[in-house]
């Protein structure tokens, strides 16, 4: 963490993926949930992963009742989403590495 440009306390900083795209035919129906696995060699068990979507795809993430909980896995992490989305979503995932 940085306080007026000095360091203090340990950490890693949260990794940005900019201009990601969630493809609506790669969504899987799974136990009442699509589900969409993303796959990341950042992200750990520790890890949280969120995804904010881009202004074009928030429409569709709100449509679709995509979820803001992930299960996150070594190497990947699973959105789920209430109706299968019918376009491509679009926007930002961050992981925020294990402290």
């Amino acid at each position: 963490m940085n306080i007026n440009g000095v360091a203090i306390g340990g950490g890693s900083s949260p990794i940005k993926l900019t201009s990601q795209t969630l493809t609506s035919a790669s969504w899987s129906l799974v136990s009442g949930y699509y589900t969409y696995t993303f796959s990341n060699v950042n992200i750990t068990v520790n890890t949280r992963v969120d995804f904010t979507p881009s202004t074009a795809s928030y429409l569709e993430v709100t449509t679709c009742g995509m979820q803001t909980q992930v299960t996150v896995a070594a190497g990947s992490c699973i959105f789920y989403s209430l109706f299968p989305p019918q376009t491509n979503i679009t926007g930002e995932i961050t992981i925020f590495p294990t402290v």
